[in-house]
This record gives C-alpha cells, structure tokens and sequence, in this order.
C-alpha cells in the first residue's frame, strides 16, 4: 500500500513540475518606437535588439546592440512605426510596396551583411541619458536603446539603388 501511495505521489509532484511554463527569454520581444523628429529627415527609435549564446559578454553586448540598430532600419523599411510624444500618430515605412522584403531579398540581405551599408544610416543616439540597458539571461543578451535612424538619407539610397520608385 505504501509503495502504491508513494508511486502515486511521486507521478503527481512530476505532473505539477512539468506542466509549468518554461521561460526561456527575459524579456519579449518589443516593437521599435519612434520617440522624437531630430532633425533633418533624422529620427530617434527606441528598439531592441538580442544576442544569443555568447561566451564573452563585451562580443554579446556589440552583437546585442548591432541587431538593434538592424532592427531599427528594418522597421523603418518594412513596417508602420508608432510616434511617441508627436502630434504625428504613425509613421509609414519607406517602402510602401507588398511583399517588398521578399521581392528584394538578396539586396536587402546584402544591405544589412557585416560588410554592408546599413551602418551608414543609424548611430546610437547620444540625446538620451539612460540611452541603452543591458540584460544578460542564461541563453541571450538582451539591449534596449534609442538610435538615430536617418530615414531622409535611406530613402534616398533605396532610391538610387532602383528599390524605391
């Protein structure tokens, strides 16, 4: 009787410990902002950006912060951005055509390579004090920041590359 007790109580604690929910990001993921009009066709986006599984922390940190930036030029690209603190509620993408990041996959995936030009057109922005937060978890690195997107400049590349008519 006790051994059937036992089994019973052991099959119920394993039940309770594996129906929980697993986390495995501290953070979810958070939609790039518009936060303020600069100056000159030059915005500040308040993005994030994620580095996984890296063994030295200052490569996860510039890793982490890289992909912000990238996330940044994306979604000033590809989708509608929100405008925080503007009398403008949205702000629409660059591109405006459907399918526009598969249509002009190869360009883009050369555009935002580690030698590409998207490095160009966004700065971290120094118009912030608390401008970038850092959390490392188990598996990534996760970095909140604000950035200078120059949208003016950008649209003007895709421009003369033939992307933007």
């Amino acid at each position: 009787m006790r051994k059937v007790l036992y089994c019973l109580l052991l099959t119920a604690l394993v039940m309770m410990v594996s129906c929980g929910t697993h986390k495995t990001a501290a953070y979810g993921d958070r939609e790039s902002v518009i936060v303020e009009y600069a100056q000159d066709g030059v915005y500040i986006v308040q993005c994030r950006g994620r580095a996984t599984k890296q063994d030295v922390l200052e490569t996860a940190r510039y890793a982490a912060m890289d992909a912000a930036k990238k996330r940044a030029l994306h979604d000033v690209i590809f989708k509608i951005l929100v405008c925080r603190n503007m009398d403008q509620k949205t702000l629409k993408p660059i591109l405006l055509e459907v399918n526009a990041e598969r249509k002009y996959e190869t360009y883009f995936l050369d555009f935002f390579s580690k030698n590409g030009d998207w490095e160009k057109y966004v700065n971290r922005s120094g118009s912030r004090v608390k401008a970038t937060h850092f959390s490392k978890t188990r598996d990534e690195m996760v970095v909140d920041m604000y950035v200078d997107v120059d949208r003016a400049a950008l649209a003007q590349k895709l421009k003369d590359d033939g992307i933007l008519k």
